[in-house]
């Protein structure tokens, strides 16, 4: 993860092993930019982390409340760069790249 500017906050896999919109519904749900980019909810001001949100209406108390403190969780250890955001891959032990398909 580069800078966010060409990964979608909540449709890409980017932190942790899902999407944030099905880590999230109700929050997906009140979003009020569904394919806004990473570096629009997170990034870097005068070198301060800035988490900005944009919600349709304010956050209820019960399951939006939960699942806004799991994803403020999740997100305060995501530190965004100044470099473009860019795709990577690793090799496995065998230094092979593999691609697996499920039918």
């Amino acid at each position: 993860m580069g800078d966010g500017s060409q990964t979608s906050f909540w449709h890409d896999i980017w932190i942790g092993d899902e999407c944030l919109k099905t880590l999230f519904p109700r929050l997906f749900s009140l979003e009020s930019t569904r394919d806004c980019k990473v570096m629009d909810r997170c990034y870097l001001d005068n070198g301060s982390y800035v988490i900005k949100w944009d919600w349709r209406r304010p956050i209820r108390d019960g399951t939006e409340r939960v699942q806004l403190d799991g994803l403020n969780h999740l997100l305060m250890n995501f530190v965004p760069s100044s470099s473009q955001d860019c795709w990577e891959f690793s090799l496995n032990d065998s230094r092979c790249y593999t691609v697996s398909v499920s039918m």
